[in-house]
């Protein structure tokens, strides 16, 4: 199906979107296991229409858990950090807050467990009262155990 609807952009000669179709590609890839071609694909997402900003973040930060989770962390953290940036200067706080926690979680992993605390704090006071997302208790969940 995220096939067909990138066929349908491409036969109509627009990009808009694909970004978008693409990181749902490489989701699905991931998914499966396919980890070169999830990581190809999210690369594609990031190129094929640079203008598109939209979706950024949220392809990083696919990116960006699909290298941790297969050992790359350096540019695992390049990725979070990009996508905070991108994020932030979009003013997409649930993308700020998800990439944020996944860099935090990296930090923690190398022992910057301080550097990690203040990153989810910062988020986690701006965040809404009584508003709990899943990207919310994932951040608070970390931002306990880096307190213990």
């Amino acid at each position: 199906m995220i096939r067909r609807a990138m066929d349908d952009l491409t036969a109509i000669q627009t990009r808009v979107s694909m970004p978008w179709f693409l990181t749902l590609l490489g989701e699905a890839q991931a998914v499966d296991r396919q980890y070169d071609q999830a990581l190809a694909t999210f690369g594609e997402a990031l190129t094929i229409n640079p203008e598109e900003r939209l979706y950024r973040p949220y392809t990083l930060i696919n990116r960006g858990e699909l290298l941790a989770q297969t050992g790359e962390r350096d540019l695992a953290e390049l990725d979070f950090r990009a996508s905070v940036d991108e994020a932030g200067s979009m003013g997409a706080n649930g993308y700020d807050l998800r990439a944020a926690t996944g860099l935090a979680r990296l930090l923690s992993a190398r022992g910057a467990t301080e550097e990690a605390a203040s990153l989810l704090r910062r988020r986690l006071e701006a965040s809404i009262t009584g508003f709990d997302t899943v990207d919310i208790a994932a951040a608070r969940a970390l931002q306990t155990d880096l307190s213990r």
